[in-house]
């Protein structure tokens, strides 16, 4: 069983987690006795497709067990292990993914971005945009 300091110290790193991904418009909040009982899920949620582990310690030597937890709740709740690592200071600093998700991530910021043909408003602008790009040229050609 964990000392109040050290669920003081893992709920500092949370809070920090949770606080980060709100300042960067992600939906997030942390869960409340994650680590206690049979509760098998992170100790953050976000919109983001991960389960986050959050761990506030000086130094990973203990980093094999924290995959294999992390790994074990992703799998439940169906989303992607994370764990954020925090050492001394509480910020989580370093965030630790599978590599087959990072490679996914990449290559889909690789991929050209496609309209949706249901969107009729952007669809409208468009149209709008092409209109007076040639009224443009012809006025530049005249």
């Amino acid at each position: 069983m964990l000392s109040s300091s050290a669920k003081g110290k893992g709920r500092r790193a949370e809070n920090k987690l949770r606080d980060l991904l709100k300042a960067n418009g992600i939906s997030a909040h942390r869960v409340a006795g994650s680590g206690a009982g049979t509760h098998e899920k992170g100790d953050v949620e976000s919109e983001m497709p991960l389960s986050w582990e959050v761990k506030n310690q000086k130094g990973i030597s203990k980093i094999l067990g924290w995959l294999d937890q992390s790994s074990s709740a992703a799998e439940k709740v169906h989303k992607i292990p994370a764990v954020a690592f925090c050492e001394r200071n509480d910020e989580p600093e370093w965030t630790i993914v599978p590599t087959r998700w990072l490679i996914d991530l990449w290559l889909k910021s690789r991929e050209p971005k496609t309209v949706n043909s249901q969107d009729h408003e952007f669809k409208y602008w468009l149209v709008k945009l092409a209109e007076s790009s040639k009224k443009v040229i012809k006025h530049l050609e005249a």
